[in-house]
């Protein structure tokens, strides 16, 4: 009996032992003297480059992440925010429309591709927001 009390104490004890050892946590914001930086999940929006595009391939699915200043996916109760949405043009020819920041193009043939992303507006008017990608699928 007095082996399983002093089991459990050092149980315990191990336990509440830990709590004060957390590690603080690392800020990812750095200062820029003399530019206005966004930073979001590890990387920056400039004023010379308000729409950022990351793009990660496996097999023949790319997955996209956009982030554009002062525009959004949702509707927003902030005036200054404009909605739309993203249209993906694969090769040329239109592909599919995202109303979302991140989507994943599933299924791309094998060889060479230029994939263009065009933000619209609400409205269905195209914006200045514009990229290209070339990818390889192999």
């Amino acid at each position: 009996m007095k082996i399983i009390r002093f089991c459990v104490f050092l149980m315990l004890l191990s336990l509440f032992a830990c709590q004060k050892d957390l590690p603080e946590p690392e800020s990812k914001i750095k200062e820029i003297p003399n530019g206005k930086v966004v930073v979001a999940s590890g990387w920056a929006l400039t004023e010379n480059d308000p729409f950022v595009v990351k793009h990660y391939i496996k097999g023949n699915n790319v997955y996209v992440e956009c982030m554009i200043r002062n525009f959004s996916f949702r509707k927003s109760e902030d005036h200054k925010v404009q909605t739309g949405k993203m249209v993906v043009y694969i090769d040329g020819k239109k592909k599919q429309e995202f109303s979302s920041a991140a989507f994943i193009l599933r299924d791309l043939p094998k060889g060479n591709h230029r994939i263009t992303l065009q933000f619209i507006n609400q409205n269905g008017q195209k914006t200045a927001l514009k990229k290209e990608l070339i990818i390889t699928i192999l």
